[in-house]
């Protein structure tokens, strides 16, 4: 995308889970020189994320046309060595304005993502943002194997990053 105006992440939320302090809260905001629409058909094509992504490498959906709240998919991620899928459910799909869908693996909610855009002089305002679902014990397992598969400390920094770069 042309014009990126990268801006510093607006919330952070910290709280306390099995002993350890982390946050759980995270979101990038850029404005983008091309209109709502454009942008929301981008995000929302999450077959092709991975070209923007640097841990999700695709997705397999097994609707046709454009995805609706309630529709899933699985979503496909590498990051070194490791390899993992996930299971998702589209929670928001407004064109134009937002699109979000939640993550879990067998039993395990692990995060909600999403896309809300905003039309700005000059283009659409978006802002990604990132939710950790993860809690209780099999919550506080996939918060530690997540941390261990990205090798980048705590998987708030690591979804950051990851904004930044695919946004």
């Amino acid at each position: 995308p042309s014009s990126l105006a990268p801006r510093s992440p607006r919330r952070e939320g910290l709280v306390q889970t099995a002993g350890m302090d982390r946050v759980r809260e995270a979101d990038e905001q850029v404005v983008i020189a091309v209109p709502p629409d454009t942008v929301y058909d981008a995000v929302s094509d999450v077959a092709s994320m991975g070209r923007w992504s640097p841990v999700n490498t695709g997705a397999t959906v097994r609707v046709s046309g454009p995805l609706r709240a309630g529709d899933t998919f699985v979503g496909h991620n590498r990051a070194g060595r490791w390899r993992w899928s996930t299971r998702c459910r589209v929670l928001e799909a407004e064109p134009g304005q937002v699109f979000s869908f939640e993550v879990s693996v067998p039993g395990v909610p692990v995060a909600r993502w999403a896309y809300r855009l905003r039309p700005v002089p000059g283009g659409t305002e978006v802002t990604e943002s990132w939710q950790d679902l993860r809690s209780g014990l099999l919550g506080g397992a996939a918060y530690r194997l997540t941390r261990a598969a990205l090798r980048s400390g705590d998987p708030a920094t690591n979804a950051r990053r990851g904004m930044r770069r695919t946004l």
